[in-house]
């Protein structure tokens, strides 16, 4: 997959952004690989959550919070000053193309 500023690699569970290879957990990779798929759709923590977990296990939505929290400090590090992932007030997250 690849969309202007991103290469994504699903084999070696990487995603370049602006050409440099982000340092991603495993599940910040399977969140931004989700919302990637589909830009600017809204994503509820219950969604995300099921992208990264695909047992039952009992997990909080506060931790899709924490993951989204790193996985911006992670990409302003590259980009500074870029927010490409955008909370939407009461239902979730948006991936917005950079």
């Amino acid at each position: 997959m690849q969309l202007r500023a991103v290469k994504l690699d699903d084999t070696s569970l990487r995603i370049a952004w602006r050409g440099n290879w982000l340092p991603l957990t495993p599940v910040e990779f399977r969140i931004l690989r989700r919302m990637l798929a589909h830009p600017g759709r809204v994503f509820s923590k219950a969604q995300l959550l099921d992208a990264i977990h695909d047992d039952l296990r009992d997990v909080s939505d506060r931790a899709i919070d924490s993951h989204i929290k790193n996985l911006r400090r992670k990409i302003q590090a590259v980009e500074p000053g870029c927010d490409p992932v955008a909370a939407v007030y009461g239902l979730g997250y948006r991936f917005e193309l950079p």
